[in-house]
């Protein structure tokens, strides 16, 4: 009995050898699969995300300062000649004070002007006469001491004509060297023209004719200019002197 149970053992082995001696041999048989991947094209396609060679050059963002261009007003009013600035409401920059108007030792504004505006001496339409002095109560004194005169380049005084005119010819009328104690007529006399009180258009510049034998030294200039609101700076190496101011 023992020996069937070993020759049906040896036998089982012989088989299984068998069965796997087949396996190999159906492994070895199959066909080979290339692993070698399928050609592709190298070459990626063009995007348009890629760079042009030639970028355009970025437009410049600074903006060239320029004054607003000047343009006439075609609803401005004729002034048929007349002075349309008589009668008329204005402000102006500070005038001397006696003892109180130098800017190096302060500013005392409870100081009594020296010679003041009697409040319409601008556009009252009364000129002091050619022998006029300078304590004539038609002038007003403006001084490059009065501690505003540095920061506007000059006293001031704005007219509103109440409308838009066309203006053809602006005069300020200031004392000359015949009014004696250092008074002379301005440097330079600038006018300027405004619509709307803010945005101002300058007519030009002169300086006043000047004649030591009479009091009164006209600065006018010819113009062809609208406007509502009329503005004069007036440049002084001291006193400045006027009187009036007419726009025809």
């Amino acid at each position: 009995m023992r020996k069937i149970s070993l020759l049906l053992a040896l036998l089982l082995v012989a088989t299984c050898c068998l069965l796997a001696s087949c396996g190999e041999e159906e492994t070895s048989s199959a066909p080979e699969v290339s692993s070698q991947a399928p050609a592709t094209s190298s070459e990626a396609p063009a995007t348009s995300s890629e760079a042009e060679s030639s970028e355009e050059a970025p437009e410049s963002s600074e903006e060239e300062s320029k004054e607003p261009e000047y343009v006439k007003n075609p609803d401005a009013v004729s002034t048929e000649g007349a002075n349309v600035a008589e009668g008329k409401t204005y402000t102006r920059s500070l005038l001397y004070r006696q003892g109180g108007a130098d800017v190096e030792y302060g500013w005392n504004p409870d100081v009594n002007i020296a010679y003041p505006d009697e409040g319409n001496d601008l556009t009252d339409g009364v000129l002091p006469a050619d022998d006029a002095a300078y304590t004539d109560a038609a002038w007003m004194g403006f001084h490059k001491n009065c501690p505003d005169y540095a920061e506007n380049n000059g006293g001031w005084f704005i007219v509103d004509l109440e409308q838009s005119y066309q203006l053809s010819e602006l005069t300020l009328y200031t004392g000359s060297v015949f009014l004696g104690s250092g008074i002379a007529a301005p440097t330079n006399v600038e006018f300027l023209v405004s619509e709307d009180g803010e945005n101002w258009y300058s007519v030009g510049s002169v300086v006043p004719t000047t004649d030591e034998t009479v009091a009164n030294a006209p600065a006018t200039i010819e113009c062809d200019v609208t406007g509502r609101y009329v503005k004069v700076v007036m440049q002084t190496p001291g006193w400045a002197f006027v009187s009036e101011f007419t726009a025809k």
